[in-house]
């Protein structure tokens, strides 16, 4: 569960967000608020997610989005990460340091206590 790399879509202050995050645990949303440093970050809806990311919940990819993307720092614990390729059938798997580096990612801490 902890090599899972979940793509989940938030909007923060009215604008899409995308977050990578190890599946083992919550996102925090007061610390996404605070690294964006904006007032309030709240899960994205089904239609919001898919008009971000032209993709529908549980396959969204990590990359290939014009938003920004803050990458959860306990997958870099991992040699490689499995994360949705498209659809929620569909993984793939790559080192977590190589997908953060492509996506532009910025590494912070997600994860609720």
């Amino acid at each position: 569960e902890s090599e899972i790399a979940k793509a989940i879509v938030f909007v923060a202050d009215g604008d899409p967000v995308l977050c990578v995050a190890s599946g083992r645990h919550r996102i925090d949303v007061d610390r996404l608020a605070d690294e964006l440093d904006v007032a309030e970050v709240r899960q994205a809806t089904a239609d919001e997610v898919r008009a971000a990311t032209g993709y529908a919940i549980g396959g969204v990819p990590p990359f290939g989005h014009d938003v920004p993307v803050l990458f959860d720092e306990s997958l870099l614990e991992h040699e490689r990460v499995w994360a949705a390729a498209g659809d929620p059938n569909s993984l793939f798997c790559v080192d977590p340091r190589v997908l953060a580096d492509s996506i532009r990612a910025r590494v912070v801490a997600v994860g609720a206590e």
